[in-house]
């Protein structure tokens, strides 16, 4: 029974009856934790925390600000001249400009320098790198000793310049925004402050309009044609003053048109009874009476008005078709 009782305390099974009370022993829950100030009562809903500032972190912005100054366009940085453009002050080394010079100095600078080229490579010149370099060509420029006096030209127009030349006139009323201190135009490209009126600053104001000036040149050029048209009907219509040449045709077509009728009378037959025959006759002799005090008025006549159309290749109806009404 001893045996049987020592074995059993010396077995390495271990049989737990009752579970471990706390957490797991690990060797992080040594570390303090730091538990949050503020403790809510409800955990299934989001928590509000303070954000507190830290030093260096940018400012908060205001997306939904009503009050103030609509948002502008930032203004452009002021562009000024270089630092050392100009000559510094106390300095001996001269000022050098660059001269571009014409095509025709640029041909004989090359020239020269072939030239210089050619009598070096004929001497025994040790140099390689020269030789190297002889075919490329170098930049046509000269230097030019400038002997302008920048400290007084600087004074002169430091003293005569007018507050703000750098800055364009256009946009120097601003507002400032005493909060942020930003500026902002008050008259933009994009948008407007309100405190400007923009209607009287808009493009184009006290010009005649396009359209206006388009209808004006149309009404002036149908009236024209009109006129010209008018001109044209009337002087159609007044009497027209035949010349010799003109009464000469005129008198020699009636002639030879009295002569053909009269050769168709002398060729009727003595006797006509049938109605044909009366009624031609009758018609040739009332051609020839007509023909006949025609030419006896063209001859008793040396000036003569007839009412013909002066415009007889059509240029009136082609007028009076460019008319727009």
């Amino acid at each position: 029974m001893a045996d049987k009782v020592k074995s059993k305390e010396c077995s390495t099974e271990v049989t737990l009856t009752i579970p471990p009370i706390g957490p797991r022993e690990y060797i992080h829950n040594l570390i303090p934790q730091i538990r949050p100030d503020i403790l809510s009562r409800y955990p299934c809903l989001p928590k509000i925390r303070v954000d507190k500032k830290k030093l260096g972190d940018p400012p908060k912005t205001y997306p939904m600000k009503t009050m103030g100054p609509p948002s502008k366009d930032r203004l452009s940085p002021l562009v000024y001249p270089n630092k050392h453009s100009f000559m510094k002050k106390q300095s001996k080394k001269p000022y050098v400009k660059l001269v571009n010079h014409t095509v025709q100095d640029c041909l004989r600078a090359q020239e020269r320098q072939r030239a210089e080229a050619a009598l070096k490579s004929e001497s025994a010149d040790t140099k390689t790198t020269e030789n190297a370099t002889a075919d490329i060509p170098q930049k046509c420029l000269k230097r030019v000793r400038n002997n302008v006096n920048w400290v007084t030209r600087n004074a002169i127009s430091a003293i005569t310049a007018e507050p703000g030349f750098r800055y364009p006139r256009g946009s120097r009323r601003q507002i400032v925004d005493t909060r942020k201190g930003d500026k902002y135009r008050l008259i933009s490209e994009r948008t407007t402050s309100g405190l400007e009126p923009i209607y009287a600053y808009r493009k184009g104001l006290g010009k005649v309009p396009a359209y206006i000036i388009k209808r004006n040149r149309m009404i002036k050029e149908t009236q024209e044609l009109l006129a010209k048209y008018i001109n044209e009907k009337e002087l159609q219509a007044t009497d027209y003053l035949l010349t010799d040449k003109q009464r000469e045709e005129l008198l020699t077509g009636l002639k030879a048109a009295w002569d053909r009728y009269n050769r168709k009378y002398l060729g009727l037959a003595s006797i006509n009874d049938t109605l044909k025959g009366k009624a031609y006759k009758a018609f040739l002799e009332k051609q020839l009476d007509s023909l006949k005090e025609d030419i006896e008025l063209v001859e008793s006549h040396r000036f003569l008005f007839v009412e013909a159309e002066k415009d007889p290749s059509g240029d009136g109806r082609k007028v009076m078709n460019h008319i727009c009404v």
